[in-house]
């Protein structure tokens, strides 16, 4: 018990902004519903030019238009990750059956730790998926 409070004394933790900021997204799946619109790996440029195009179109007239505008172009920034999403699936789904492959073939059991390591491999990257999105 002693020992496992003294782990958990040197465990605190990122330190540094850097670390931080690199660690606050570790939880995020897919950011359908996250508090913050734009992702570290996304361009602040692209969504106020996104932003700015659909506010033109929209041409919110007063604080409760520009409100539901404000709204309407966050969900549909979320949107564009959902379209990404679906153009890497197939790739995903194939990596997971060769994955799901090599257990059965080798006989071995893939601990979780390592599995996920796996995952992390064959993950796509942002430019990957902005690939796949056409």
């Amino acid at each position: 018990m002693a020992v496992n409070r003294q782990n958990a004394q040197l465990s605190t933790g990122p330190r540094t902004a850097e670390g931080k900021t690199r660690v606050a997204s570790n939880t995020l799946k897919h950011g359908l519903t996250a508090k913050q619109i734009i992702f570290p790996h996304e361009d602040p440029d692209e969504f106020e030019a996104f932003r700015e195009a659909l506010l033109i179109s929209l041409d919110p007239a007063g604080a409760p238009e520009e409100v539901l505008a404000e709204k309407i172009i966050a969900d549909a920034w979320r949107m564009r990750r959902v379209w990404s999403l679906e153009a890497a699936l197939p790739v995903l789904a194939r990596e997971h059956h060769k994955l799901q492959q090599l257990t059965e073939e080798t006989g071995t059991f893939i601990p979780n730790h390592e599995r996920e390591l796996l995952r992390r491999k064959i993950q796509l990257d942002g430019d990957e998926l902005r690939q796949c999105d056409g």
